[in-house]
This record gives C-alpha cells, structure tokens and sequence, in this order.
C-alpha cells in the first residue's frame, strides 16, 4: 500500500499472510506529549512471566524541535514485580491526534537487549476525553521480534490505551491547536485585557521551554497574590510572587528556569501554583499548571 500526502511525499508499507502493517502520518509541528506515574501491570502484559501483574512505573517526554524530522525526550519504563526495565535511547516518530498521541523508538532494557518500542498515551482532559488519563506499552525484541511485554497483549498498534494511571499519575499532550489557542489568549503578545472576570492561571507560554517561559494570570479584584514554581516531588524550587498585594487585572510574568539559589534547573516536568486570597470573598484562589523544561 502507498501513501501519499498532500505535498507530493510517499511512504508505503507490505505484509505477509495476516500480520496487520501501519502507515504512520505525522506532523513535526504538531505538539509534545509528556507524563509520569504509574499504572497495575495486568495479567498476561508480562510475556516472560504472564502470571506477574503489579505496578509499572513510567516517565516520558518526546517533542520534535525546529527543522527535526525525529523527535527527541526521554522514555523510562520499570516493572519492578518482573526485574524488568527498559530506557528508550532514540525515538523514530511521534504522532498526534486530538487526545491521544503515540510515538516509536528503540532503546536496552534491563536485560542489556535491544528493543523497538511503541508507546501510545491519552490525555483525559482534552477535548472528547472522560477525565482518565490511559498508558499503553509496547516492548519488542528487536532481533527476535518476540513480544516482552504489552499491557494490551494482542491489540492493534494502531488502538487506543485502555489502562488508566494511577493515582497522582498525569500525562499531557498539547497539540499545535491549542499552542495556538495560547497564543490568541495573548501569552506572545504585549497587550493584556484590562479586568477579567474570574480569578485564572493560564498555560505558560511556550511549553515546553528553554529556558525562559511565561506565566499569564487573571485577577478580577485585589487579592493577595503567591506563585510558586515546584518539581514533581512537591518541593519547592522558586518562588516568583510571595503574598504580595496586586489590583485586579490580567497579569504576565515570566520564569528563567533557575532556581532560588541562582542555579539552573534541570530538564524535567515542574508546576506552577498561583494562590489568590480575595479581598472581598474572603477565600483562596488556587490554580496548578504542568509545565516542561527542555534543556
């Protein structure tokens, strides 16, 4: 089967007997996709030892930057029930659709065999999404092309994840629509609308960043205003307002990426957390956003 898109470029594909074969279509403008957590391993994932279920532990990043025609991040994937680990070393493509994003690699697992990897995520809170967040892992000898382990054993590569994450797991894709969506919003530009409605805190613009990102918030009223930046495990790694007193309008202030000593941060996924206290309501105002350094 050829394909051809609409700039005149063919890829094709073949197959023997029954084996299902996929066209791959991407954008390398399309967006990024990040995430972290867990999901239960369930049974039969584990080809090894299809009895072993558990908890798998994961971590990814993958955005295509300017003029690249491969992505690049990073892919950890551990399933201490089984000993078993793989860290991805290059990734082939990152496709995105809406909610869902899927993207293709190699890398060594724990073993020290080579694997080819598909890695296919949903983002719950996007447009079509129920709120859940689903992870699907895909790990392939890459010489014997036997199946190590797949959460959803003997699904097309081309279905959506069905795994839900754990709790205090989140995974994240934004797509090219709604990068510019912010941009409408005004995270790029200089004008900024005099008094918002309600209290917000918008997504930093640009997302991922290097190193220097921005953070545009909406007051309605005079509040006592505190932002914070914070990395995965809670701590602190700057504080970019501390209780200060703003009027009401829509505000933008920016994050070099270094931290409270003066240190450069380092690549990886951190929160925004704006705390509005409302003079006139009497209560806090609290807002999170993911963000992603890409050093």
């Amino acid at each position: 089967m050829n394909v051809t898109d609409n700039a005149g470029v063919t890829s094709w594909v073949n197959t023997q007997a029954d084996l299902e074969a996929i066209v791959v279509i991407y954008d390398p403008t399309a967006g990024y996709a990040v995430g972290g957590g867990w999901i239960s391993s369930p049974p039969g994932a584990y080809a090894a030892s299809p009895s072993t279920i558990g908890k798998v532990s994961f971590g990814f990043t993958s955005k295509y930057f300017r003029n690249a025609m491969n992505p690049k991040g990073q892919t950890q994937f551990e399933f201490k029930g089984a000993n078993f680990a793989f860290s991805a070393l290059n990734f082939s493509y990152l496709a995105i659709s809406g909610r869902r994003a899927q993207f293709k690699g190699f890398g060594i697992g724990s073993d020290s065999l080579a694997y080819t990897f598909i890695l296919t995520v949903s983002d719950g809170n996007l447009s079509g999404g129920d709120g859940i967040d689903r992870f699907r892992m895909k790990i392939v000898n890459k010489n014997t092309r036997a199946i190590a382990y797949d959460n959803q054993m003997g699904a097309s590569d081309a279905a959506d994840p069905i795994t839900p994450v754990g709790a205090g797991s989140s995974i994240f894709i934004q797509s090219t629509a709604s990068a510019a969506s912010n941009e409408s919003q005004g995270l790029s530009g200089d004008a900024l609308q005099a008094v918002p409605t309600e209290f917000g805190l918008h997504q930093n613009y640009p997302n991922p960043f290097n190193p220097t990102t921005e953070i545009l918030f909406d007051l309605p009223e005079a509040s006592r205003l505190s932002i914070g930046i914070y990395d995965v495990l809670g701590n602190e790694v700057k504080v970019l307002v501390g209780g200060d007193e703003r009027e009401a309008g829509q505000y933008r202030i920016a994050w070099s990426g270094e931290t409270a000593s003066g240190r450069h941060a380092a690549s990886g996924i951190y929160f925004v957390r704006m705390t509005a206290a409302s003079s006139t309501e009497g209560r806090q105002h609290v807002f999170m956003r993911k963000m992603l350094m890409l050093r």
